[in-house]
């Protein structure tokens, strides 16, 4: 009677040993086959942020719950201190550094990657990190933050 206990635990554990390998497994995949395209989304929104830097350009990039819970003012007066920066002119290196995937009974599978770029703009340098959440089948901008590096040169420096 033990030993028919202890086998079938035995069995029970080799089972859940091996779905878990196989989720891992398939999660690593999606995050290397994923990467791309998240690298692509963290570089489209990188230049649309940078092209005036407004905040209300991201909307439509944006997860749902951040066009419902963010206040658009205060973001907007951070991203008023980025504008001496200027326009993008070319991102030097993009690199999709997190993945993860959740997925909880009864709920949808949530994927996230988060996305370092260091990019060069008219009046400086500055690392932007851009991270992603899955929405309706596609990734969506879920924060962004962007550090300069250096200094920011004047526009007449620039010149």
């Amino acid at each position: 009677m033990l030993k028919k206990f202890l086998v079938a635990m035995g069995v029970i554990f080799t089972g859940l040993m091996a779905s878990c390998t196989l989720v891992a497994g398939l999660t690593g995949f999606s995050a290397v086959a994923d990467a791309p395209k998240n690298k692509a989304i963290a570089e489209t929104v990188a230049r649309d942020l940078a092209r005036s830097w407004n905040v209300s350009d991201l909307k439509p990039r944006s997860a749902t719950a951040v066009t419902n819970q963010l206040n658009f003012t205060d973001a907007q007066m951070s991203m008023n201190k980025l504008k001496p920066l200027g326009a993008l002119k070319k991102i030097e290196q993009a690199e999709q550094t997190a993945f993860h995937y959740g997925k909880e009974l009864g709920e949808e599978a949530v994927k996230t990657a988060t996305v370092k770029i260091v990019a060069e703009f008219e009046n400086g340098r500055a690392n932007v990190v851009v991270q992603l959440k899955s929405e309706g089948g596609e990734m969506k901008l879920w924060h962004v933050n962007v550090e300069t590096i250096g200094e920011v040169r004047s526009r007449a420096q620039a010149a």
